[in-house]
């Protein structure tokens, strides 16, 4: 799904395509215009689907967007890698999605590999990406 516009209404139809399709391991949302409003769609609506794999970097996210990233992940507990590089970090000043972010996956005890590349304030968050190793 890499560099398609999916937006809200994307969004709606990729839902309806996890909803069927439950054998789904990896799925690449990089660059899809997703912003919070269309990424709390998806993180809502899907139950069935334990990714492994997700890339959903340089998107839209804000600070409550990542947060329920978060959540998500946590509450479909499968996912071993995952990429919000550039996602909208260079907007915020002081990089509040990446710390609602890296809240969050302080429970997920599956993750193995994590970019967050292009986070331009990275060593304030050190500490906290330490305790996820």
């Amino acid at each position: 799904m890499q560099d398609n516009f999916l937006d809200e209404d994307g969004v709606k139809c990729l839902i309806d395509f996890m909803e069927v399709n439950t054998t789904l391991k990896q799925l690449n949302l990089t660059n899809c215009g997703l912003s919070d409003k269309s990424g709390e769609i998806l993180m809502k609506a899907v139950t069935k689907v334990k990714l492994t794999h997700l890339k959903i970097g340089q998107n839209s996210f804000k600070s409550k967007g990542m947060a329920d990233l978060g959540k998500f992940l946590v509450k479909m507990g499968s996912v071993e890698d995952l990429d919000v590089s550039k996602n909208n970090h260079q907007v915020l000043k002081a990089d509040d999605s990446l710390k609602s972010l890296l809240g969050e996956l302080m429970q997920l005890k599956t993750l193995r590999c994590l970019n967050v590349s292009g986070v331009k304030s990275l060593p304030t968050y050190v500490p906290s990406l330490a305790s996820l190793i």
